[in-house]
């Protein structure tokens, strides 16, 4: 029965982990839109980045909502939970400054 219960939670945490992935991935792109929209002098161009921005902060919004849904679950591993809502807590935060 033990090695059932093992099979449950291993999914999970894979799964959690690759969200804190992507969290992480996001983070990145995000500094680096940031910056490209602090230098570009193009007005096309800054509008396709503006889009990208949205685009991404969509995707930190649905990532938040998975991480607050999971802390729900009781196959997750609690800290593998808490650590993905504090890193997306932490992203979401970035990506409305701007």
């Amino acid at each position: 029965m033990a090695v059932s219960q093992v099979h449950l939670q291993a999914p999970s945490q894979s799964l959690i982990g690759t969200l804190c992935a992507e969290v992480g991935q996001l983070q990145g792109q995000a500094r680096a839109l940031q910056a490209s929209m602090a230098q570009c002098g193009d007005s096309v161009l800054l509008a396709r980045l503006q889009a990208d921005w949205r685009c991404l902060r969509q995707r930190m919004k649905q990532l938040k909502a998975m991480a607050a849904s999971a802390a729900m679950d009781q196959l997750s591993d609690q800290m593998s939970v808490a650590f993905l809502r504090e890193l997306t807590g932490r992203a979401s935060k970035q990506l409305s400054r701007c």
